[in-house]
């Protein structure tokens, strides 16, 4: 499925059938997918038939014109799509940036300072606790 315009199509019909491949290539599921599937998740979305999103697909080359209808719901799907893309890398921006954030924060602190003034504090606190010098209780 090639998302390029093609010189041989009228150019509505090129761009509305770039627009279905490129809605086809976003709701595609992976290998166990079947392209009627992907054909009817896109229906769905965009409202245009199943037939015509087929049509696009297999006889593009006989269309001469196409409906405005559908090549405007094909359009207004894809700028749907473009926008939610830039949620998400805004989004992942977001999070990467929180993640660095944190990171460098957590950074000045090495680990064995910590770790061993911990250790020589429980040692101090073993030799100040005088539970150590009891005896231990008799086993019954």
């Amino acid at each position: 499925m090639s998302l390029c315009l093609d010189p041989s199509l009228e150019p509505a019909v090129a761009e509305a059938k770039r627009d279905a491949a490129r809605l086809h290539k976003a709701n595609h599921r992976g290998l166990g997918d079947r392209d009627s599937a992907v054909r009817y998740r896109v229906a769905k979305q965009t409202g245009v038939p199943e037939s015509y999103l087929l049509r696009l697909h297999k006889r593009a080359h006989e269309m001469t014109d196409l409906s405005g209808k559908y090549a405007r719901l094909l359009r207004l799907a894809c700028e749907a799509l473009d926008r939610s893309a830039a949620a998400a890398d805004a989004h992942r921006e977001t999070l990467h940036a929180d993640t660095l954030a944190i990171r460098q924060e957590l950074a000045p602190r090495p680990f064995e300072t910590h770790r061993r003034a911990r250790q020589e504090s429980f040692l101090q606190e073993l030799e100040s606790d005088r539970t150590l010098d009891r005896p231990s209780p008799p086993r019954g």
